[in-house]
């Protein structure tokens, strides 16, 4: 009767470890196609904001279309580090969860 608990717990916990190993695969995919999809606007954003101030040097555009356009920059190389924070974040527990230290 132990034996069988015992051999029912082991199970339990080992699939407990496959799901989490799933689930940490997928949230790991995800993150590099959102960090994908960020870089891009990213590289959009600058050229916007780039192309902003050529137009103010040129005298075409107001100072402030270029602090708009740096603004959404700064806005969206925020969103680029937590998401590069949150990749870090999950790549620590996939380690963990595949029998890494903790440390």
């Amino acid at each position: 009767m132990r034996k069988d608990i015992a051999v029912a717990d082991y199970e339990r916990t080992v699939q407990q470890a496959f799901r989490e190993v799933a689930d940490l695969l997928v949230a790991r995919e995800q993150l590099a196609e959102q960090l994908k999809a960020v870089e891009a606007q990213e590289r959009s954003q600058q050229r916007a904001a780039d192309i902003a101030e050529a137009r103010y040097r040129q005298g075409v555009g107001s100072f402030l279309e270029v602090l708009d356009a740096q603004r959404q920059l700064f806005a969206v190389r925020q969103g680029l580090i937590q998401l590069r924070r949150t990749q870090w974040a999950t790549a620590a527990q996939l380690y963990k969860a595949l029998g890494g230290e903790e440390g």
